[in-house]
């Protein structure tokens, strides 16, 4: 009789591990992502903090921008004058033929370089803190837009919060990336 209730015991514990189980199987990727999204949220005490510092940030990579930008100016410049004193020699029969092409392969070539990096995305300063708004409240939002949007919306966030995608650890139901986007990380740690 007592080895019928130890097993029948045994085997209400074993039921119970079971509903527990199932209990935490039924939070599923789903719910666990959500769970994840919000610890991205900043803390309302550092919202203002956060706000400035991105302010800072974005003023002083378009400040070196325009550094950048004149310096490729200058740059272009100094090839364009190149380029019409080459041509300035051949046409006064200075250098040959294939000398000329040769070089004036090389300048075109490098004006093409420097207009390529001379691409900068100008940040308009007048719309920034509209912007700014809009970004802090994606990120206090984040699982709600996750929760609210279509599919592609939703590879979209992950993609931009996870760069290097994710996985889940099955069995300790734990997110695995190898890389957080860094303003999720920096907001997550605050």
């Amino acid at each position: 009789m007592s080895k019928f209730i130890m097993t029948f015991e045994g085997y209400k514990q074993s039921r119970l591990r079971e509903k527990h189980r199932k209990l935490r199987d039924r939070t599923g990727a789903h719910e666990l992502f959500i769970e994840l999204l919000n610890s991205y949220q900043i803390k309302p005490e550092y919202l203002d903090l956060v706000r400035t510092q991105l302010g800072k940030m974005v003023s002083l990579n378009n400040n070196s921008s325009k550094k950048e930008e004149a310096l490729y100016k200058k740059r272009l410049t100094e090839l364009e004058r190149d380029r019409e004193g080459l041509q300035e020699r051949f046409a006064f029969g200075k250098i040959d033929e294939p000398l000329y092409r040769k070089f004036l392969a090389k300048i075109d070539n490098d004006i093409y370089e420097v207009k390529e990096k001379d691409q900068f995305p100008e940040i308009d300063i007048s719309n920034f803190k509209n912007s700014l708004n809009k970004t802090i409240d994606f990120i206090q939002n984040l699982s709600k837009y996750w929760v609210n949007r279509s599919v592609d919306v939703k590879k979209k966030i992950q993609r931009l919060v996870f760069p290097c995608g994710f996985s889940i650890n099955p069995y300790s139901r734990q997110y695995l990336t190898p890389e957080v986007n860094q303003l999720f990380y920096v907001t997550s740690e605050l």
